[in-house]
């Protein structure tokens, strides 16, 4: 995913084939759930470090963290006990002033 892109989706509302996660130091629990269900569908960009506030606001964070949220997430994605087929995920780096920003697809 391209800058330009996932700014277009910050003003956007989540879809089927994107979702936004906060993940500023981890892995949210959530993730793998996400992963799933793209898996099953035509797939879809796990977004993390991005905030959705009560009224559908989406608002960068930044991951801190970003090469042990990045590697954590990986090595969840990749292991056989948790997801049962092998994903070729991409994933990209977005710097804002308020943060990094890691896109998977």
């Amino acid at each position: 995913m391209t800058r330009d892109e996932l700014l277009e989706k910050l003003n956007s509302a989540e879809w089927n084939d994107i979702e936004f996660k906060e993940a500023g130091f981890a892995v949210p629990k959530s993730a793998l759930e996400t992963v799933r269900a793209f898996a099953n569908t035509k797939g879809g960009h796990l977004v993390f470090g991005v905030k959705e506030g009560q009224a559908g606001n989406l608002t960068i964070t930044g991951v801190v963290d970003v090469d042990k949220v990045q590697n954590d997430f990986l090595g969840q994605a990749r292991n056989d006990q948790k997801i049962s087929v092998s994903l070729p995920i991409a994933e990209s780096l977005h710097s804002f002033p308020e943060g990094k920003v890691i896109c998977f697809f």
